[in-house]
């Protein structure tokens, strides 16, 4: 996961690590997005966010 301060400055590491391990990479997204908007209370810095699940090669 990479995001900007917008985000990330409204969640602990250890909520970021809980949404990060039980939702799915495009549900984490939409989530956080959605949690970090609401807490900002319509105010806030700007919001990035990327979530890449890297999975081995099967043989």
């Amino acid at each position: 996961m990479a995001c900007s301060d917008g985000v990330w400055h409204y969640f602990s590491s250890e909520e970021l690590g809980s949404v990060l391990s039980s939702l799915s990479p495009r549900e984490a997204t939409e989530f956080l997005i959605e949690k970090a908007r609401s807490r900002a209370h319509g105010g806030g810095d700007n919001l990035s966010l990327v979530i890449v699940k890297l999975e081995p090669l099967g043989s």
